[in-house]
């Protein structure tokens, strides 16, 4: 029901905010980290002032639940997936929905803008990424190789590949111009459910669900390098700080942990968010 803001390193809490009338599944900050965005089982997204906690806007369309938000890169936009089977396209400033991304069989679970923000790609409970013109919201091309939900997806930061996680335990490494599958990295025992680049782009985080695993990727090798461990609950979000020396993660044990990147460790105790 609510979005917590948090100070880092220091694991102090800055603001809680309220305003959605049923569980948050998703949070994004905007480019200029002024201001957050929060998605709700209530189907809608707010919009609030980091500064000041205020909320400034909110975004109603989808006719259900509002399951992930992200940000284009020139911070004008941004896109939301729904439990409705769309991906909505929006416009910061007004408010407004620019256009809808149509052609998933069920629930949308993860959204991407590519680099330059003219591709746009969305997972899907039908066990398909669907890549997606943004100019024109035509989609472009399906990649179909999971067996399962497809949980988090993310484009390279050279716009030339994508990365899928997905529930069949896997992370499926795709080029973008073919289509192909380049490969499938495995190592989770559960279900993956949160994908993270580093700013370099030499590194992939990834979060397996109950096998409690954080996963530290080379993908110049493509092979997993560390695992972080000490969540004792599913693990659900995962990020890589921009430099790429810290991990954060959320978990079902009602903890927010950070994580030294080089050194594997965990740097602080768990902050307890409460229930």
């Amino acid at each position: 029901m609510s979005t917590k803001l948090w100070a880092v390193p220091s694991g102090t809490e800055i603001s809680t905010l309220h305003g959605h009338s049923d569980h948050v599944t998703c949070v994004a900050f905007t480019r200029d980290s002024r201001y957050v965005l929060s998605g709700s089982l209530d189907k809608k997204i707010l919009m609030w002032d980091v500064g000041d906690g205020r909320l400034i806007g909110t975004f109603e369309g989808h006719a259900a639940a509002v399951n992930a938000v992200a940000v284009s890169p020139d911070g004008k936009r941004m896109v939301s997936g729904g439990s409705d089977k769309i991906a909505i396209l929006w416009d910061l400033e007004t408010g407004r929905t620019i256009r809808s991304f149509n052609g998933h069989d069920d629930v949308v679970t993860s959204v991407a803008f590519s680099p330059d923000g003219e591709s746009l790609l969305t997972g899907s409970s039908d066990t398909t990424v669907r890549l997606w013109d943004v100019a024109s919201g035509a989609e472009l091309k399906r990649f179909d190789s999971h067996g399962s939900v497809v949980s988090a997806v993310l484009f390279s930061n050279d716009g030339a590949s994508a990365f899928s996680g997905s529930w069949d335990h896997t992370i499926a490494i795709w080029n973008i111009a073919s289509g192909k599958l380049l490969k499938r990295l495995t190592g989770h025992e559960y279900w993956v459910t949160a994908l993270s680049l580093s700013g370099d782009g030499r590194y992939l985080l990834s979060a397996g669900g109950k096998d409690l695993y954080l996963k530290l990727w080379d993908l110049t090798t493509r092979e997993n390098v560390k695992t972080f461990t000490g969540h004792t609950n599913y693990v659900s979000a995962a990020a890589l700080s921009a430099d790429g020396r810290f991990a954060v993660s959320g978990s079902w044990d009602n903890t927010v942990r950070l994580w030294d990147v080089k050194a594997g460790t965990e740097i602080s105790g768990a902050v307890r968010t409460g229930r």
